[in-house]
């Protein structure tokens, strides 16, 4: 930002229009030798909208002989993610419903990733600048169905148990911490 001749602003928004398409197929008898009695295969269209992606960056000096230059910038991803309606015919979607159907149900997500940081530059030489400065980065997920997160189980194990990261319940991931067994006199 130091090879900049004054100082700027840029304000954008990008929009994301995803289509995504989740395609797949179960043939008949493929568990077990057994089940489904039939093939089935489907496509299902998601429908998670369009997703912003808003920029704001300022890049200044104090004044225009002075060899720093300072920059703020914040870019965000606002409205990612899929929705895939339950439906029977795709296999990956149908209900969990053994034997009938071994799909996970209606599939969501949803994103949110941000950046915001403030750089401070300082000019060397005409072709040598040198900058440094904090990033900060959030990021939000939501998923349904959390097919990877760990069990609700407040005691598992002897005494481990899971401690939340503050996600929707939807999508509890977890962390174990040992604990000690709780013993009682008989």
């Amino acid at each position: 930002i130091s090879g900049l001749p004054r100082s700027e602003m840029l304000l954008s928004s990008q929009f994301l229009l995803p289509s995504i398409h989740l395609q797949s197929s179960l043939p008949a008898g493929s568990v077990n030798g057994v089940l489904p009695l039939r093939g089935r295969a489907g496509t299902s269209r998601s429908d998670g909208g369009v997703g912003a992606v808003p920029t704001a960056i300022l890049a200044f000096r104090l004044s225009d002989d002075s060899p720093w230059t300072f920059g703020l910038g914040t870019q965000y991803l606002v409205g990612g993610g899929v929705n895939f309606p339950g439906t029977t015919a795709n296999p990956v979607v149908s209900p969990h419903d053994p034997p009938r159907s071994f799909g996970f149900g209606p599939i969501y997500s949803n994103l949110t990733v941000g950046v915001s940081s403030v750089t401070a530059s300082r000019r060397v030489t005409d072709r040598l600048a040198v900058a440094a400065g904090p990033m900060i980065a959030i990021e939000s997920l939501g998923i349904d169905p959390a097919v990877f997160a760990p069990p609700i189980n407040r005691f598992l194990n002897g005494g481990l148990s899971d401690v939340p990261l503050g996600l929707p319940p939807a999508a509890v991931l977890g962390r174990r911490v040992p604990g000690r067994p709780v013993l009682r006199d008989q």
